[in-house]
């Protein structure tokens, strides 16, 4: 969905991947349970042994396995954000600038914002 907005917002991304490595046996279950929901989710994800660790990261150093995730991508944050605030204008939201939010309403079914309140004194504009 970000690789998306990033894609028609024209905001520049780079796919370097990205390598999730364990700093002792104690970390394997966890890597291993993030290997499997990355595979549930339909994630181009991997496991990889020390040796291959070292052809993508010569510098990187693992216990065992590491998980190799070659689409991962980056962006510049600000521009993401800027993206996303011209979408929401777009579809009709307002942005406040210089605004405290004070509280936040969530949908107890959905999780889905239902509101934002701003406390509006004491702005600089």
């Amino acid at each position: 969905m970000l690789r998306r907005l990033c894609h028609d917002e024209d905001v520049a991304i780079s796919e370097v991947g990205k390598v999730v490595f364990t700093k002792s046996h104690d970390e394997l279950q966890q890597l291993y349970d993030l290997a499997g929901r990355a595979k549930a989710n339909g994630v181009n994800a991997e496991l990889v042994d020390e040796g291959e660790l070292r052809k993508l990261e010569p510098l990187a150093k693992t216990t065992e396995a590491a998980l190799w995730s070659p689409r991962t991508a980056v962006a510049d944050p600000m521009e993401g954000t800027r993206a996303i605030g011209r979408v929401y204008c777009r579809l009709g939201g307002e942005l406040k600038h210089n605004s405290h939010v004070e509280k936040i309403v969530v949908d107890g079914q959905s999780g889905r914002l239902n509101k934002c309140l701003l406390f509006l004194g004491n702005l600089k504009f």
